[in-house]
């Protein structure tokens, strides 16, 4: 669903560019910043449940170092 409307807009922002109104670089930096707070909600929801009911190490070190890789490698797949 939002690959087909990434490519819809994309007849837009071309046009958009060609009228010299915004560079393609900041659409895609806003989208990245406007997808960072959706993703922390979901990664923190999948994660807390995740981590305790397969009974991992119960410290925040271990945790907050389980989420950060988790993190991180959702916003890669999304960026993919």
């Amino acid at each position: 669903n939002e690959v087909e409307a990434s490519f819809k807009g994309r007849p837009v922002l071309a046009k958009q560019k060609g009228f010299a109104f915004f560079h393609p670089f900041t659409y895609v930096i806003s989208q990245v910043v406007s997808d960072i707070p959706v993703l922390f909600v979901q990664v923190t929801l999948f994660a807390v449940v995740l981590y305790f009911m397969t009974g991992l190490v119960t410290s925040a070190g271990a945790f907050f170092t389980y989420f950060a890789i988790v993190f991180a490698v959702t916003m890669c797949v999304n960026a993919l």
